[in-house]
């Protein structure tokens, strides 16, 4: 079969062209929407607002808790190949957790006014409350989890996850944390082992933050419901029998966590 020359030079032209970037920096904000739809009432509880800005930063995300909170998004990030929506989702969902998160809360830095959700506790919020509320339609859960081998739907489940939901929450969560920790190694059928003797501020390694995902996901509690900037087991799971929830597989783990 005989190509002509210049379909042979359309066909070389095309194979030279970057790789698009997965999603673009409207899709962004489009999934930014989607998250502040499910939470300004939260927000407008707090009397505070929140907005996007795509930004030449190498950090991959971050928000400044003022009244009016900036969240800031990574060009570079959303540029990537690879990314997918999916893994905005995540991103930002954690970022809206420091604001909406509630305790263990941190200091900020001087000139920040407000206190915020440390980061394993915006992960948990991610998880227990934010992408449960993106995620509540059986149809599209169900058809998220198709995609998912099946072998490791299993390991998914091994781990208590009952639901189309709760498994697909884990499994964008382990996708994502792939990419935020390229060097690192993660497992979907191990827990991290530390147990911390005070609750850690900063960001747990990758594997505890796997980890704190897979408890939201598999804890629960109801969505809809606020996580306290006082109480520590409102609206969450705890391992202690006389708390709300007594629920310990979907409890904070004690790799960053100490109750």
């Amino acid at each position: 079969m005989k190509i002509g020359l210049l379909s042979f030079l359309s066909f070389l032209i095309l194979s030279l062209k970057p790789v698009s970037a997965e999603i673009s920096e409207e899709q962004a904000h489009k999934v930014f929407r989607a998250i502040l739809a499910q939470h300004k009432r939260d927000l407008q509880q707090l009397n505070k607002t929140i907005r996007l800005k795509v930004v030449d930063e190498e950090k991959i995300a971050s928000v400044y808790p003022f009244k009016k909170a900036v969240l800031l998004l990574s060009r570079a990030l959303i540029q990537r190949p690879s990314i997918k929506a999916s893994h905005i989702r995540n991103i930002i969902c954690h970022e809206f957790g420091h604001i909406l998160g509630g305790t263990p809360l941190r200091k900020q830095k001087p000139g920040f006014p407000f206190e915020t959700s440390i980061e394993g506790q915006s992960d948990y919020f991610a998880a227990t409350k934010c992408l449960k509320r993106l995620y509540s339609n059986p149809a599209l859960n169900r058809k998220a989890v198709a995609k998912i081998p099946s072998k490791i739907q299993k390991i998914i489940k091994n781990r208590g996850c009952r639901t189309n939901q709760c498994i697909r929450i884990v499994y964008e969560s382990f996708e994502t944390l792939k990419i935020i920790y390229p060097e690192s190694k993660l497992y979907l059928d191990k827990k991290d082992p530390r147990r911390v003797t005070y609750t850690k501020g900063s960001h747990p390694n990758a594997q505890c933050r796997l980890d704190t995902f897979l408890a939201g996901a598999v804890c629960p509690s109801n969505p809809d419901s606020e996580l306290d900037l006082y109480e520590l087991h409102n609206g969450t799971c705890s391992r202690n029998p006389y708390d709300t929830i007594y629920f310990p597989k979907g409890a904070r783990p004690r790799c960053w966590f100490a109750p």
